[in-house]
C-alpha cells in the first residue's frame, strides 16, 4: 500500500470531481473531511474493504483510493474512511500527478466556501430527516450527490447502493428516467411522487425541487418505508429546499469561472481553433482518450409543458446525467438555440462507425424530455478520429439536424441515414450565384405572402415530394384531387415552368430546399434574387 503524503490538504470533494471519470466505487464521508494523506492500495486478493480501510488508517491516511473492484463493505457505516475505487489500470503516477495539481488549489475560496456550504447542508439534511423519519439524499443541479442524512437499518438496498456510488447506479437511474423525474423536475415541477418498483429494490421516493430564483439548484429525494408521504412532508421538504438553496446558488456562482473555461474549451474544439490550448484546460477533468469522437447537436422543436421553449441550461443538466449514468466521457455546451455534445470514447473503425453509443445516448435524452412534451431533434456527426477532426463531426451534425428540422422532425438521425440531404445542401452551397438564373416570376411565386400563393407553394412543395401521388398530395393538404390538379395546371401558368420536366422539377425542390435553409439562417426574411 503506498501513502502520498500532502504539502497542502485539500477537501475530500474535490478529490471526488477531479477523478470523476475514474470512481465505480465510492463511500462519501457525511461532513466535508480534508485530505492530509492518501493510500494507495491494490485489491489483487479481493480483500474486504474493511480490512483495506483500516490498514490505511493505522498507516495516517485520510482516504484509500483501490484500484480495482474491492468487496463491498458488510456495513457502510462501519468504514473509517472515505474509500474510493478506481479502473485497474490506473497508474500510481497518473494518480500522483492529478494529487499534485490539487494541491496548488487547496487553498481557493471557492474550495473553502463550498465546503461550508456543504457541512451546513448536512445540518439542514439532518433535521429534516429526523423530524420525517426517514432518509434523504441531496443532489445538485447536475444530479451529483453532495449530502445525505444518517444511515440506518430501515433504508433500503437500492438507496445505500446510490451512497456507496456518490450517484444512482445506472440500472436504478433508468427506473427513475422511465418515471420521468429528471425531466420533470426541468420542465418546472417542483414535487414529485416515483412508485415503488419492487423489481429494482426500490421503495417510493418523494423528491422536491430546490430552487433559486426559479433556476433549478438542486433536489431532495426523501425516502421512507413505515408509511405513506403526505402534505406534511412535502411542506417540510420544502422549507427545508428553502433554506439550502441560497447555500446551492452560492456554490454555484463560485464554479462558474471554471464552467466559462471549460466551454470556451469545448466552444474552440467545435470550431476547430486553439486546440493543443483547449485540451489542455480539458484535461484538468476529463481523462479521454481524445481520438474516436462524435459530435451530437440538439434543438427543441416544441414548447414543454409551461408553453415555453426549455432552457438549455436544463437540457445540458439531463445530458450530462445521462451521460454519467452511461459511463460515457463527454462535454456539453450551449451555443445559441442549439445543445452540443461532444461525446467521446467511439473504438469502432471509422469506415464502419454506426455511432451506436452516441445514439443511445440521445434516444435516452429524447426519451426524457418527450415525457414532459418537449420534442428534440438530434444531429449526430460523423467519425472524430482525432480532435482536430471534431470541427468537421460538428459541421456534419448541424447538417442532419438541419435536414430533420426543415421536416418538422423529432427524430434522431446519423450522416450515414442522412446522406441524401447533406449531398443536396452541399450541392446548394457550392455556389449561391445559381439563384441569378431563376425567372423572377418564380421567385415572386415562391416568396409572395398572398394566401392563394402560399397555398400554390405548399402543393408544389407537396407534390414535388410525393410526385404522381395526387391522392395522397390531396389527403396531405386536406383537399380534392382536382383541387390539387388545378393548382398545379394555375403555378405552371404563372411561372411559366414546365412541371413535366424532370430536371426543372429537380430544380424547384432544390431552390425550395435552398429557401428553408436560408430562412432558418435568417428568420423572418423574404429570400431575394439578390440574395446570396
Amino acid at each position: 500500500m503506498e501513502q502520498l503524503r500532502l504539502a497542502a490538504a485539500f477537501p475530500v470533494g474535490r478529490l471526488l470531481d477531479a477523478l470523476e471519470h475514474l470512481p465505480e466505487v465510492f463511500v462519501t464521508p457525511r461532513r466535508p473531511s480534508p485530505v492530509h494523506q492518501i493510500a494507495i492500495a491494490d485489491d489483487t486478493d479481493a480483500r474486504p474493504l474493511e480490512d483495506l480501510c483500516r490498514r490505511a488508517r493505522d498507516e495516517g491516511a485520510d482516504v484509500l483510493i483501490v484500484r480495482g473492484a474491492p468487496l463491498p463493505p458488510t456495513s457502510s457505516g462501519a468504514l473509517p474512511l472515505p474509500v474510493i475505487s478506481v479502473v485497474p489500470d490506473t497508474t500510481v503516477e497518473a494518480l500522483e500527478n492529478r494529487v499534485r495539481q490539487l494541491e496548488s488549489e487547496a487553498l481557493s475560496p471557492r474550495l473553502l466556501a463550498e465546503e461550508r456550504a456543504r457541512a451546513r447542508i448536512v445540518d439542514i439534511v439532518d433535521r429534516a430527516a429526523a423530524q420525517l423519519d426517514g432518509h434523504i439524499i441531496v443532489e445538485d443541479q447536475d444530479f451529483k450527490m453532495i449530502a445525505y442524512s444518517q444511515l440506518s437499518s430501515a433504508v433500503d438496498e437500492a438507496r445505500r447502493n446510490a451512497i456507496l456510488q456518490r450517484q444512482m447506479p445506472p440500472d436504478l437511474q433508468r427506473v427513475f428516467n422511465s418515471q420521468g423525474v429528471q425531466a420533470s423536475l426541468l420542465s418546472g415541477e417542483d414535487v414529485v411522487r416515483a412508485a415503488a418498483d419492487s423489481d429494482a429494490g426500490l421503495g417510493q421516493r418523494l423528491i422536491v425541487a430546490i430552487r433559486h430564483r426559479r433556476r433549478l439548484v438542486g433536489t431532495i429525494w426523501f425516502a421512507r418505508t413505515t408509511h405513506d408521504f403526505d402534505d406534511g412532508d412535502v411542506a417540510v421538504l420544502q422549507v427545508a429546499a428553502e433554506q439550502m438553496s441560497v447555500l446551492l446558488a452560492e456554490t454555484l456562482r463560485q464554479r462558474e469561472d471554471e464552467q466559462i473555461r471549460r466551454d470556451d474549451a469545448a466552444t474552440d474544439l467545435l470550431r476547430g481553433r486553439e486546440i493543443e490550448s483547449a485540451l489542455s484546460v480539458l484535461r484538468e477533468t476529463l481523462a479521454g482518450p481524445y481520438e474516436g469522437a462524435h459530435v451530437l447537436t440538439l434543438a427543441q422543436l416544441e414548447p414543454g409543458r409551461s408553453g415555453s421553449p426549455a432552457d438549455l441550461s436544463d437540457f445540458r443538466a439531463l445530458a450530462d446525467s445521462t451521460v454519467r449514468t452511461m459511463r460515457s466521457e463527454a462535454l456539453t455546451v450551449p451555443l445559441g438555440d442549439r445543445l452540443h455534445i461532444i461525446h467521446f470514447g467511439c473504438s469502432e473503425p471509422r469506415e464502419s462507425c454506426t455511432s451506436e453509443n452516441s445514439r443511445r445516448i440521445s434516444e435516452q435524452m429524447a426519451e426524457n424530455l418527450h415525457r414532459v412534451n418537449i420534442r428534440v431533434a438530434v444531429g449526430i456527426g460523423r467519425h472524430a478520429s482525432s480532435p482536430q477532426e471534431i470541427v468537421d463531426s460538428a459541421g456534419s451534425a448541424e447538417g442532419v439536424l438541419m435536414s430533420l428540422l426543415r421536416c418538422g422532425r423529432a427524430e434522431i438521425s446519423t450522416v450515414r441515414e442522412s446522406w441524401a440531404p447533406l449531398v443536396l445542401d452541399s450541392l446548394l452551397n457550392v455556389s449561391r450565384s445559381f439563384e441569378e438564373t431563376v425567372p423572377p416570376e418564380v421567385f415572386a411565386l415562391l416568396n409572395a405572402s398572398a394566401p392563394k400563393h402560399r397555398e400554390l407553394t405548399r402543393t408544389i412543395r407537396e407534390a414535388l415530394d410525393h410526385w404522381g401521388d395526387v391522392a395522397g398530395v390531396a389527403a396531405r393538404l386536406h383537399v380534392h384531387q382536382n383541387t390539387v390538379r388545378y393548382r398545379l395546371q394555375r403555378f405552371s401558368s404563372l411561372s411559366g415552368v414546365d412541371l413535366g420536366d424532370p430536371p426543372t422539377r429537380l430544380a424547384l425542390w432544390a431552390l425550395l430546399t435552398h429557401f428553408d435553409l436560408r430562412r432558418r439562417e435568417q428568420p423572418g426574411r423574404t429570400v431575394s434574387a439578390s440574395s446570396g
